[in-house]
């Protein structure tokens, strides 16, 4: 082979090498791009996704106020003998884009001055007493009954029998 052979050989493989190492950078870069791209849409979708609204809402029942951002209920009851009962029903709407739970069923609980007395119990439409287990899919409502009785073998001062309970039941719902 002569000089000018080897010349244009060499030209030739510069060529070949130059024209593969700019195909391969050119995609190294669209595929860092893309994945780049692709991270970020991601990172971004799963924040924007997100979305936190739950609240009362269609109340039925007697002396029940909802507060300004539907998130408590204040009712008020007489009591004047140990078979009463006191029940009302709610809707619990989930406006959000995540599920919700019951995030700690011994925070269903009444407050106020004769709360002591009394047991909570909830139910949805079916009768099933509702759990931590219990799940609000996003986008959805819940009708609930809301059931107040005396504790059994609670022992109440006689004074408190003639006494209005005015109690807040405020809503135990957390990210499922």
């Amino acid at each position: 082979m002569n000089k000018w052979q080897l010349k244009k050989r060499n030209k030739a493989f510069s060529s070949k090498l130059t024209i593969t190492l700019v195909v391969l950078l050119l995609l190294m870069g669209v595929g860092f791009a893309y994945l780049s791209s692709s991270l970020r849409m991601d990172f971004k979708g799963s924040i924007l996704g997100k979305g936190w609204n739950v609240y009362f809402d269609n109340i039925e029942g007697d002396n029940v106020t909802l507060s300004d951002d539907k998130k408590t209920l204040d009712f008020e009851f007489t009591i004047s003998s140990l078979d009463d009962v006191y029940e009302f029903k709610t809707d619990i709407k989930n406006d959000g884009r995540i599920d919700a739970k019951i995030d700690n069923m011994e925070d269903i609980a009444l407050e106020g001055e004769l709360a002591q007395y009394f047991d909570v119990t909830l139910t949805d439409e079916e009768g099933n007493e509702l759990s931590e287990e219990s799940v609000l899919s996003a986008n959805s409502t819940q009708t609930i009954n809301l059931k107040i009785t005396f504790k059994e073998g609670i022992e109440i001062k006689e004074e408190d029998l003639t006494k209005e309970a005015t109690v807040s039941f405020p809503i135990p719902y957390a990210e499922a």
